[in-house]
């Protein structure tokens, strides 16, 4: 994956910077050695968040993969390709490669 730096601002969280690079929060606090409990982020630290080159998709409350491939016109066996570690049933607010 290809990442850019990122200068954190005020407000910003692990979780909304997450959300705004479209990336699973283990996922950011692993590439940015943020593993330890209650670590977190201050202004004008520098964070490598996941360059936006697919298309991603947050799943929905209820979605399963099925839904999100008929909504989509993806086929299930393509996102599951594309998502190797994702189960049929997934939860709200999970990410999804679609491309």
């Amino acid at each position: 994956m290809d990442y850019i730096i990122y200068r954190v601002k005020k407000g910003d969280s692990i979780e909304s910077i997450s959300r705004k690079f479209v990336m699973e929060t283990n996922e950011f606090k692993a590439v940015n050695n943020l593993d330890l409990p209650g670590e977190r982020l201050f202004e004008g630290m520098y964070v490598a968040v996941e360059k936006l080159s697919c298309k991603k998709y947050i799943t929905q409350p209820l979605e399963t993969l099925d839904i999100i491939s008929q909504k989509l016109n993806i086929p299930k066996e393509r996102l599951k390709e594309l998502n190797p570690k994702k189960g049929d049933f997934l939860f709200a607010g999970e990410i999804l490669r679609i491309e």
